[in-house]
């Protein structure tokens, strides 16, 4: 079976990541389209899952972590490798462009230069007119 550059990645704070493995050595490992795996317990067995982009407003979308600040760097199974896979290229189609659109819309490139809007305010702002009627990504 051919391995993947797509690992699981257990950090100290309990977080668990999926990315793209880019550089893993002593002095740490790096992660491109790093994505955050949610669990939501219900009663089941199984928890449901949902992702959300790692750090989804950064201006990169590679990250670095030391040594310290994660537990494992582990292999995935398949479905999650097309899960991985599908959720990322869905957030490049979709999500990306909801969010940029949203901000054009609420203020200008101007205001935004100046300072004197908070970007923060206008993401939160978006995030909670996200429903929940859509599937879990």
């Amino acid at each position: 079976m051919e391995e993947t550059n797509i690992k699981l990645v257990k950090l100290t704070n309990g977080t668990e990541l999926l990315g793209k493995v880019v550089h893993h050595s002593k002095s740490g490992v790096t992660l491109e389209d790093p994505i955050q795996i949610n669990y939501r317990n219900i009663n089941s067995v199984m928890p449901l899952v949902s992702v959300t982009r790692y750090l989804q407003f950064a201006d990169t979308r590679t990250i670095h972590f030391e040594p310290k600040d994660y537990l494992h760097v582990v292999g995935i199974i398949k479905g999650m490798e097309r899960f991985y896979n599908y959720s990322v290229g869905n957030f490049e189609k979709v999500v990306d462009k909801l969010v940029d659109k949203e901000l054009a819309n609420a203020v200008s490139d101007e205001e935004l230069a100046s300072g004197e809007v908070d970007k923060n305010e206008f993401y939160k702002a978006f995030l909670e007119k996200i429903t929940s009627d859509a599937p879990l990504n």
